[in-house]
C-alpha cells in the first residue's frame, strides 16, 4: 500500500517535469494562398504549441513558421526568391491575436523601408489562415 502512496505523490511531479504529448496540447492550421495567380490551399495536423509549426507553399516558393507566444501567434513569412515576400512595412512577421479564428494576412515583394526612405512595395496576393485548438 505504501507503495501505491508513493506513486500518488510522485504522479504530479513527473507529469510536470515529463508532460505527456496529449497535456502539451496540438493544434490544426488550413491556409490558402492566392498569389501571383496560384492558388495553394491545405492542412497540417502536426503542429504542438511547443515548437513552430512549418508550412510550405511549393508552386510559390514561398514557406511559412507559425508559432504560439502566449496569447498570439507569430507567422513568419520566407520567400525562396530574392525580395519575396513580407507583410505591410517589409516585415518578414506579423502578430495574430490567439482568438482569431480566421486571419487574412497581405503578402508583398520588394524591399523593407529604412529610415525615411520612400519605397514601393508590389502586393502579390492573400494568406488566409484558421486555426482550430486540439483536445
Amino acid at each position: 500500500m505504501k507503495a501505491v502512496d508513493a506513486i500518488l505523490a510522485v504522479m504530479p511531479l513527473a507529469l510536470f517535469f515529463f508532460p505527456l504529448k496529449s497535456l502539451a496540447g496540438d493544434y490544426k492550421v488550413h491556409y490558402a494562398i492566392d498569389a501571383r495567380g496560384v492558388v495553394e490551399t491545405g492542412e497540417t495536423t502536426e503542429c504542438s504549441y511547443d515548437r513552430s509549426c512549418q508550412l510550405v507553399f511549393k508552386e510559390l516558393r514561398i514557406n511559412l513558421d507559425v508559432t504560439f507566444q502566449r496569447d498570439r501567434l507569430r507567422v513568419d513569412i520566407y520567400g525562396r526568391d530574392g525580395g519575396c515576400c513580407h507583410f505591410y512595412d517589409g516585415d518578414t512577421h506579423t502578430i495574430i491575436d490567439n482568438d482569431k479564428k480566421y486571419s487574412k494576412l497581405t503578402i508583398y515583394e520588394g524591399i523593407k523601408r529604412r529610415g525615411n526612405e520612400v519605397v514601393r512595395n508590389i502586393r502579390i496576393g492573400t494568406l488566409y489562415l484558421t486555426f482550430k485548438h486540439l483536445p
